[in-house]
């Protein structure tokens, strides 16, 4: 509820701002277009995802048109309408757009800019959402080793990175990982973050689920090899 009454104040200010820079100075203007982004994104976390990715698809086309195909403002807005896309399981369409934004966020940003790391980070997860854990093991981990050495172990980013790493490990059978991961994780999440913190919830949940595969899979494998004698 917290959660949502935070989205409902930044689409609140976002709106107030949007209007007054398309006022004063126009509705192209690179400050119009980023509070448009804005915007958008906050009316994604409220859940209305139809207008969020209308929004976000104006502001790429704009920042396209204007700022050229590889300005890292365009990159972002191409960035956060795949995230949009993903998030409403259009996977292809989303797959497509961030395939084309990590190597050019690389180019541009270089390898290990924050926003760089995150495209990957965003592709992984889209990815896991098509079936492709291993692919999106790789990336998350490869994700997770950048974002140690940058950023430092405990940094939140890193801690998603080591979470989304562990899920898709778990996707793939590979529970024992999985759950050596998440516990890491829920540690450090609890004393960085609390325990009750929405990230501290997740991470929690998903151990426990993550533990459940676990034990069924040798239960079966115990199950297995008596009928066997």
């Amino acid at each position: 509820m917290e959660h949502a009454g935070a989205f409902s104040a930044a689409r609140l200010l976002h709106q107030r701002v949007l209007n007054f820079e398309t006022r004063t100075l126009g509705p192209q203007h690179p400050n119009t277009l980023t509070s448009r982004n804005h915007l958008a994104n906050a009316l994604f976390g409220m859940g209305e995802p139809t207008e969020a990715i209308h929004l976000l698809r104006q502001t790429l086309e704009d920042r396209s048109r204007l700022l050229g195909t590889e300005h890292p403002d365009t990159l972002t807005s191409r960035h956060d309408l795949a995230c949009a896309l993903d998030g409403m399981g259009r996977h292809a369409e989303a797959l497509a757009l961030l395939r084309r934004n990590l190597p050019d966020r690389a180019r541009v940003l270089g390898l290990m800019h924050p926003h760089t790391l995150a495209s990957r980070l965003s592709l992984g997860l889209a990815l896991d959402g098509v079936g492709e854990h291993a692919e999106a093991a790789r990336l998350h981990r490869q994700t997770l080793d950048d974002r140690i050495r940058v950023l430092g172990i405990e940094h939140p980013d890193t801690l998603t990175s080591r979470h989304n790493l562990a899920g898709a490990l778990a996707r793939m059978g590979k529970q024992e990982e999985a759950i050596r991961l998440l516990r890491q994780t829920l540690a450090s999440r609890v004393r960085m973050l609390g325990p009750e913190h929405p990230h501290t919830v997740r991470t929690r949940d998903d151990l426990q689920t993550a533990s459940a595969a676990w034990r069924a899979a040798r239960r079966r494998q115990i199950w297995l090899r008596r009928s066997r004698r």
